[in-house]
């Protein structure tokens, strides 16, 4: 009889755990190259709270407009030359594909950690290396959702970038 409880209770802890998600993504999963297929832009307007949203769909990009992470945690992020604000899409005067690129990344949790290159500003000085922090909403075999809140220069307007990515 102790026997099948026992039994039982395994049973039930084993299958408690299998069914149990963790919240944060394996990091393996996001090395490679990563197509963007959705960008949402929101602003609040933090005095009337009225939040405005702007939504760009697949049709918007272009196989020059990837995330790039290679397994010796480098990254780079391209663009065909178009920019995307709330009023809409917009290209370049002089369109051409542009990159940025990461000394390094990790995940560490649900936030990609990009680490910058030192950006020269002057002759022989430059502003030092930094970190962009980006929350992971969703990484899978077949998906990435980032969402970044860029640095603020409006005490009146916050605002948040959603991109999504697929292989």
């Amino acid at each position: 009889m102790k026997a099948k409880y026992l039994l039982v209770i395994c049973s039930t802890i084993i299958c408690w755990q299998s069914c149990k998600k963790s919240s944060n993504p394996n990091p393996a999963l996001i090395v490679g190259t990563w197509y963007e297929s959705k960008l949402t832009l929101s602003q609040i307007n933090t005095v009337t709270l009225n939040r405005t949203d702007t939504t760009f769909g697949s049709g918007e990009f272009t196989q020059g407009d990837y995330f790039h992470f290679s397994a010796a945690d480098t990254a780079s992020v391209w663009e065909d030359g178009s920019y995307f604000t709330l009023k809409g899409k917009f290209r370049y005067t002089d369109p051409v594909e542009q990159g940025f690129f990461y000394r390094s990344y990790k995940v560490q949790g649900s936030s990609l950690i990009l680490e910058t290159y030192p950006f020269p500003t002057c002759m022989n000085c430059s502003s030092g290396s930094g970190n962009d922090t980006v929350k992971i909403l969703q990484l899978d075999t077949h998906n990435l959702v980032l969402q970044e809140k860029p640095i603020d220069t409006s005490a009146t307007y916050k605002v948040t970038t959603t991109t999504h990515y697929t292989r």
